[in-house]
């Protein structure tokens, strides 16, 4: 968690663990990578850009220039 608050530059992710590790929620992987626009086709990844979630997922997978400071 500390890793990807520092990545985010947040306390979010430790925050929101610290919150759920007693009690978990079921989470259905199957509608959240159809609303992120994920699916497999003959093996391969396929990305749906229209997607209710593809901008999401876009930010997700694009690359990033690390030399570029982020605002």
């Amino acid at each position: 968690m500390a890793i990807g608050d520092e990545a985010t530059q947040t306390h979010v992710l430790s925050t929101l663990y610290a919150k759920m590790k007693a009690a978990p929620a079921p989470a259905d992987m199957p509608e959240i990578f159809r609303e992120l626009g994920v699916s497999e086709h003959d093996g391969k990844l396929v990305f749906d850009a229209g997607a209710s979630l593809a901008t999401i997922r876009r930010r997700i997978t694009e690359s990033r220039d690390d030399s570029v400071a982020q605002p």
